[in-house]
């Protein structure tokens, strides 16, 4: 049987979990595959990485650390949402995602991290920033 390598097209179901509690952040095991191309970076390197070499109907654990995963959380990335960013009429409240869009710049997901004084705090990290990961893949097929 042919192993995955670097430009090969592959289908996986995975579980991902946060290393620390094992809680489940993402699943593809109620929905479709997940199909890229590997080295395309539609996806972690290391996820990437940890496909290369697999067979279909083979299944592998990865452990990805924050650094070669979303990174640290950084502080600098918390701030003051611009009050036209805020939607309005919308009751907010600390932990709701929002999706900003602002001119000139992707549409970016941002966590409410405070409410004070008519001001918006967010917090602009990737939701698994700081997060150390570990995802179980099953390599379905090489298309």
């Amino acid at each position: 049987m042919t192993a995955a390598q670097f430009g090969d097209t592959v289908r996986v179901h995975y579980i991902g979990r946060l290393r620390q509690d094992g809680v489940v952040f993402d699943s593809t095991r109620d929905r479709s595959p997940f199909q890229f191309t590997i080295g395309d970076k539609q996806t972690l390197p290391a996820f990437e990485n940890a496909v290369v070499g697999m067979v279909p109907g083979e299944t592998r654990q990865v452990e990805i650390p924050c650094r070669e995963a979303y990174g640290a959380h950084r502080r600098n990335m918390e701030r003051v949402l611009r009050p036209d960013l805020v939607p309005q009429g919308k009751r907010l409240r600390i932990g709701q995602k929002l999706r900003i869009e602002d001119e000139g710049f992707p549409p970016t997901v941002v966590t409410i991290i405070g409410l004070a004084n008519n001001e918006v705090m967010v917090d602009t990290n990737h939701p698994l920033a700081g997060h150390d990961l570990t995802f179980e893949i099953e390599l379905l097929e090489i298309l």
